[in-house]
């Protein structure tokens, strides 16, 4: 068991509520992500979106996921500070690799680019590839609204691998 990030030692399992100011929370959450290897800057991205998921009530998608991705990176299946890149585009389309890091990073680089490419073509499209877990899709469908656009953010599940199989499939 990982010291810095032991469920079992927290409380959860006793079922007791337990309240964290947000500040706190946040820098625990980023220790924990740095203590396996994210950058100071990429780990409270991350944890500053888990936090403010559960805020928003969104508990499965908030600061428990916490847990899944410390697993993910010690598996491998999750690298924490790989930085996301175009791998393609042509005219409103295009494709951005995750290169298997955070998902909210990833994410955040494609609504990015989706914005760019908008700005110059008057609309695009982008998909985003190993990428893991993005977390709550709102939270890009605000970053393309604020920027005067009109976005729509789906996925296929979570995980570079995929999770969710299509309407129909086996």
């Amino acid at each position: 068991m990982d010291p810095l990030f032991d469920a079992k030692r927290t409380g959860a399992s006793t079922g007791a509520e337990v309240t964290v100011p947000v500040d706190e929370l946040e820098t625990v959450v980023t220790r924990v992500f740095t203590a396996h290897g994210a950058d100071f800057d990429v780990g409270s991205r991350v944890a500053t979106s888990l936090v403010l998921t559960s805020l928003a009530g969104i508990d499965s998608h908030g600061v428990l996921q916490a847990i899944r991705y410390v697993e993910k990176i010690k598996s491998g299946e999750l690298i924490p500070n790989a930085k996301p890149r175009l791998r393609e585009q042509k005219g409103p389309v295009a494709s951005v690799d995750c290169r298997r890091g955070f998902g909210f990073i990833g994410a955040e680089f494609g609504a990015q680019t989706l914005n760019a490419i908008a700005k110059e073509e008057g609309m695009g499209s982008v998909t985003l590839h190993d990428v893991n877990h993005i977390g709550r899709l709102g939270e890009y469908a605000e970053l393309i609204a604020r920027a005067g656009h009109v976005g729509m953010v789906i996925t296929s599940g979570s995980g570079y691998k995929g999770l969710v199989t299509p309407y129909g499939g086996r």
